[in-house]
């Protein structure tokens, strides 16, 4: 089981939510480096694959440690590789791929929450345990 709990009612709705939003942008950064054909860096292309694959499964909720850890390391290398980062213009220059960044790092911290597939494939379990054993 990759977390111990998984929140349920507005904290799951909340996880939801910041996994659709960081998941998006992922999502959407990939899709501009794909787009675009940005040759500023030999690995936009991985940080492009990367992306996309990582930001659909942490919108999912699947593998939530690893999708994230895969954004994370994606969003590193946008930052550090200074690759372009296309975001909307108030979110322009080093703080949107810090943001993204910080935002996944919390989101693996936290868990993928009660609305999720890890969720639905490892929730918790109920073990009844007899008061008396067997005869």
């Amino acid at each position: 089981m990759m977390h111990s709990r998984f929140p349920g009612g507005l904290s799951a709705l909340s996880l939801v939510l910041l996994r659709g939003t960081a998941g998006a942008v992922a999502v959407a950064q990939a899709c501009a480096l794909f787009a675009e054909q940005i040759e500023s860096s030999a690995w936009a292309p991985v940080i492009a694959t990367l992306s996309l694959v990582g930001g659909i499964a942490f919108i999912a909720g699947w593998r939530t440690l690893i999708s994230g850890a895969i954004l994370a390391v994606t969003i590193s290398g946008i930052i550090f590789l200074r690759t372009p980062f296309h975001a909307p213009a108030f979110l322009t220059g080093f703080l949107a791929p810090t943001l993204v960044l910080v935002i996944v790092i919390a989101i693996m911290l936290m868990g993928p929450g009660a609305w999720s597939i890890d969720a639905w494939r490892f929730g918790l379990r109920t073990i009844t345990v007899p008061r008396e054993p067997p005869s």
